[in-house]
């Protein structure tokens, strides 16, 4: 009964062991397998000065904090470019994340040339791609994660695809690991009457 009993909270311990490793929000980089199809290595991001070092707030990772500042400066470069061409009597309503998550979903698919462009456009400083997706997770878990009774925040990610078209599953895998963002196959070939 003892061996019984022992194998059982074994059993519940590996379990446990193997779900904690699967939520993302406390996994380590090794932990997960965040291999995009490509990788892009910027040779700008090697040569640069090392800035001085900002004060970041206590328990807050240093990439998801650099994250974080890099939606902003996106937000605040994209807002600027919306309200150039805006009248006084028009509002512009938008989410930035969302925006800057779309992106990162797209580079999660990129290779060559493409993933070059969007790494230079983009304004997250990293100097490899594979990395973003990895801190898009964390601050995803910082922002999705229940923390109260009263409040939620509610993120709608999503990708559709052709149903024809055969899509990665290693990117199909991470896109909804990460952004929550699973595969919707759409006939893209039917035209509504």
């Amino acid at each position: 009964m003892k061996l019984l009993a022992c194998t059982w909270a074994l059993w519940v311990l590996a379990l446990c062991s193997v779900q904690a490793a699967k939520d993302i929000c406390f996994a380590k980089p090794k932990d997960l397998p965040l291999e995009p199809m490509c990788i892009y290595r910027s040779p700008d991001l090697e040569t640069q000065p090392t800035e001085k070092p900002e004060k970041i707030p206590a328990g807050t990772n240093p990439r998801v904090w650099e994250l974080s500042k890099a939606n902003s400066r996106f937000a605040l470069s994209f807002f600027k470019q919306l309200a150039e061409g805006k009248s006084d009597d028009e509002n512009i309503f938008l989410s930035p994340i969302s925006i800057s998550t779309a992106f990162a979903m797209t580079k999660l698919g990129a290779c060559n040339t493409t993933l070059e462009q969007l790494m230079k456009f983009d304004t997250i400083k990293e100097k490899t791609s594979d990395q973003v997706h990895f801190f898009f997770a964390k601050l995803n878990c910082r922002l999705y994660r229940k923390k109260h009774e009263t409040t939620e925040l509610i993120s709608a990610n999503r990708l559709f695809g052709d149903k024809s078209t055969l899509f990665n599953e290693s990117y199909q895998h991470i896109s909804e690991m990460v952004y929550g963002a699973k595969l919707l196959p759409l006939d893209f070939k039917v035209t509504l009457t």
